[in-house]
């Protein structure tokens, strides 16, 4: 028998996951953000549709907030 070594990644890795709903992320994390992070949220979940196809300096003129909140976001 063989000893597999502990730094060995294992076979189903994070990577092969299936990606968790983002909206239901956000939603769950909504309540710990910061206001103008929450900010940010509330124009996401508004219309995620939209706001995908937005700059990250639009997005912060929608949420009334600056573009650094929405990369922290």
């Amino acid at each position: 028998m063989v000893r597999q070594s502990s730094s060995r990644v294992p076979e189903e890795s994070a990577q092969d996951a299936p990606p968790a709903d983002i909206l239901t992320r956000i939603r769950a994390a909504r309540p710990s953000l910061a206001p103008s992070e929450r900010r940010v949220a509330d124009a996401v979940l508004a219309d995620p549709g939209q706001v995908a196809e937005l700059s990250i300096h639009a997005l912060g003129e929608r949420a009334s907030t600056s573009a650094a909140t929405v990369m922290r976001f």
